[in-house]
């Protein structure tokens, strides 16, 4: 079965270089792909096509692919495809501590103008996103398995 849905396009510039946000390197990969099971399996996301072991997935390949991730370790980590963050997770402890705004303005120092997904009835990351300067700026419609 597959499904329709409508994601809302944001965009900023601007970010901060954080000592404590790394490059993560391959020894990284396990438990960054440990912190998106445990985020996505019980996260907004509890949607077919968003399973956990999907995102453990993405954020190994990610890694081991070499394209740029960076990580406060043990607490978060996010992943950019060129333009764009693809993935970005939080440890359920960490939440509300400010680690995700830590990821994504550093995410923003290092790449310039960056570009968000989120879907359209995910209100709080809409929210966080605003908060940080990201501007809607599009609606695209995808379809997953």
């Amino acid at each position: 079965m597959r499904y329709l849905y409508h994601i809302i396009t944001f965009a900023s510039d601007g970010g901060r270089h954080y000592q404590s946000v790394y490059p993560a390197k391959r020894d990284d990969a396990y438990w960054c792909g440990q912190l998106a099971v445990d985020e996505f399996d019980t996260h907004y996301f509890d949607r077919e096509h968003f399973r956990g072991e999907r995102m453990r997935k993405r954020a190994v390949e990610h890694i081991r692919e070499g394209l740029p991730t960076y990580i406060i370790p043990r607490k978060g980590f996010i992943t950019l495809r060129p333009g764009r963050i693809d993935l970005i997770a939080v440890a359920k402890k960490y939440h509300r501590k400010g680690i995700g705004r830590k990821l994504v303005k550093h995410a923003l120092y290092h790449s310039g103008q960056l570009y968000v997904g989120t879907p359209l009835d995910n209100f709080s990351a809409q929210a966080f996103y605003r908060s940080l300067g990201f501007i809607p700026c599009g609606l695209e419609a995808v379809y997953g398995p």
